[in-house]
């Protein structure tokens, strides 16, 4: 059973979006390092495969930037 890696970036991109702290920023991270591993992302053109996974890493800098917001304004 093949899954699409449009259908892969998708579910990535919902785990990054759905992190509240930052434990679950590192799993998501982690995450993306896996899904990097993924046969049918290697196999990607190398300039479409670097922009998907620079642009989930910036996803992850963005929620935790976030997340520092909230517990400055917290405090």
């Amino acid at each position: 059973n093949e899954v699409h890696y449009g259908d892969l970036i998708k579910w990535v991109y919902k785990v990054i979006d759905s992190c509240q702290t930052r434990e679950q920023i590192r799993t998501a991270e982690r995450l993306i390092d896996n899904f990097s591993e993924q046969p049918q992302i290697k196999q990607l053109d190398v300039n479409l495969y670097f922009e998907i996974i620079r642009e989930m890493r910036h996803k992850c800098i963005e929620m935790m930037e976030k997340q520092l917001l909230v517990q400055m304004l917290l405090m």
